[in-house]
Order: structure tokens, then sequence, then C-alpha cells
């Protein structure tokens, strides 16, 4: 596995996904509503993480993607399931009172299906987006002080630059739409 292929698995945007769900279960500034951090953290995990992750790695299995997704037209299923899944939490979070990660879910479901629809005519970096989405839902929760993670976006953007997965154009839009998306949703709902 070259480096492309381990950054690809480390910061992909279901990993990413999951980073903030367990942030915001551990550190809530408004709690969790009728749930445990420990259930929290599953319902998170299970439908944004583990569920769109399924079809992605049955895919890599049988050979019809490579761990880039380096075919964009091969993309659109892992989104459809992707969907699907925060769909499934957004109701779970929504019953339980979980507004936290109900929005959160929202700003999944949202991206999922805006990514989604665009990856059918042109290649957006669903890394970046996936990245800058999970920092803007957690700058806008918990404030400036945590605009330094946007910088995390440097390695991957580089990477996945110089292996010629993307261009500077789809990196730098995944990453714009991505923030500007999720500040939107964050700020009608929160």
């Amino acid at each position: 596995m070259n480096r492309s292929e381990i950054l690809s698995l480390m910061y992909d945007p279901t990993a990413a996904a999951l980073y903030v769900v367990i942030l915001f279960s551990l550190f809530s500034p408004i709690g969790l509503g009728n749930l445990d951090v420990i259930s929290s953290i599953v319902i998170g995990a299970l439908f944004l993480k583990i569920i769109p992750a399924i079809p992605f790695f049955y895919y890599l299995k049988i050979g019809y993607v490579d761990v880039n997704l380096t075919v964009r037209k091969r993309r659109l299923p892992l989104f459809i399931v992707g969907s699907i899944s925060s769909i499934i939490s957004i109701v779970i979070f929504y019953v339980f009172d979980v507004k936290i990660l109900f929005i959160f879910s929202i700003a999944y479901f949202v991206g999922s299906s805006v990514v989604g629809l665009i990856t059918r005519f042109w290649k957006i970096s669903m890394h970046t987006y996936g990245i800058a989405g999970g920092i803007s839902a957690l700058v806008y929760v918990y404030g400036v002080w945590m605009v330094p993670l946007y910088i995390l976006l440097v390695p991957v953007m580089y990477v996945r630059y110089k292996e010629k997965l993307h261009d500077i154009k789809q990196l730098m839009i995944g990453t714009i739409l991505a923030s500007v998306v999720t500040y939107m949703i964050y700020f009608v709902l929160w």
C-alpha cells in the first residue's frame, strides 16, 4: 500500500465523520438528549462510518474500485448508501433528542447528496469535502480555536495532488463547498 492509499483510508470522509461523532459525544456543550456517550458513539459510528464503508470495502475486495476511487462513475452507489444511512441517523438522533448529532447527520446527508450529484458530472474531492465539513462543524460548535484543524487538509491535498488523483480546483471546491454547506446548515439549525 502506498502513501496515498494509506492517507486515503486514514482521512476518508467516513473517518472524518467518526472523529466528529466521537468529539461531539464526549464533549457536547449541549448534552446528548436521551442517549449516553457510548450509545451516541455507537449509533454515529454505525450509520456515519461503518454502514457507508461496507460497499466500499466490498467493491474493493471484488476489484470494482481501487482504494482511491479513481473511476468517478463507480462512486455513486457509495453516495447512495451513505445518504440512506445518514437519513437513518438523522431519525434516530431526532427521536432521542441528540441535537448536536442530529444536525451533524443532516450536514453529512447533505454533503453525501451534494457530492454524489456533482460526481455524476465532474470529479470533486470527497476527502477534502469530508474533512472540511467535519472541521467546519467543530468550528461552528466549539468556536474559532478549532480553526487550526484546517491544517489537516494540507497533507491530504498535497498527496492527492502529487499522486494526480485530483487537480487543485477539485481539492479547493471540495473544501470550500463543504465549509459553506456545513456553516449554512449550522447557522439555520444550531
